[in-house]
């Protein structure tokens, strides 16, 4: 018997925790999904997340420069 073993580090802790938040449902709610979108925008973000801390942590960020900010908030709309 072989087995395989891949590091995921931090990446499949952040996208099981995304998923156990319903992150991705709540930016669907507020965003709406259109039956034309091959991926919703809540699977976008979540992509982006994860591929941002990807880049981050391979070391390929020393050349880049990030002019957003930091953190991501959710806010309510009323």
């Amino acid at each position: 018997m072989s087995a395989e073993i891949k590091n995921l580090d931090h990446l499949g802790l952040v996208a099981g925790i995304i998923d156990d938040l319903g992150i991705v449902g709540i930016i669907n709610d507020l965003l709406g999904e259109k039956k034309t979108e091959k991926v919703s925008a809540g699977i976008v973000v979540k992509a982006m997340s994860l591929n941002g801390m990807g880049l981050v942590s391979s070391g390929a960020s020393q050349n880049c420069k990030l002019n957003a900010p930091s953190t991501l908030e959710f806010r309510s709309v009323d």
